[in-house]
């Protein structure tokens, strides 16, 4: 079974990972936690406070579902290499996959 500690560092470590993956360049995210992240790490750390068991495998599976979200959002940009890209860019990969430059 997993400590508090081992828990809140692999939350901790998720939600880093998760920062990084959503960032996109559209959005000028600052380094670090959002708010609503913080507020939940807060929460988080007063629960695990009390090692309470039912608390500590909620948070596990927390923990796993925000694992599985990033692995997804990392696959998902892997198979899907357009979709964060706007329309003109589109056009613009498409013409030169075919040996066309298009026109600024």
């Amino acid at each position: 079974m997993s400590t508090p500690t081992t828990v809140y560092r692999s939350l901790l470590r998720q939600l880093r990972e998760m920062n990084v993956i959503y960032k996109t360049s559209t959005l000028k995210q600052k380094k670090g936690f959002t708010k609503t992240q913080k507020d939940f790490l807060v929460y988080t750390k007063a629960c695990l406070r009390n090692n309470k068991v039912e608390q500590l495998s909620k948070f596990q599976e927390v923990v796993a579902f925000l694992k599985s979200g990033n692995q997804h959002e990392l696959l998902f940009n892997r198979h899907h290499p357009l979709a964060n890209v706007n329309e003109l860019e589109k056009v613009k990969l498409a013409a030169r996959r075919v040996g066309l430059e298009s026109p600024e």
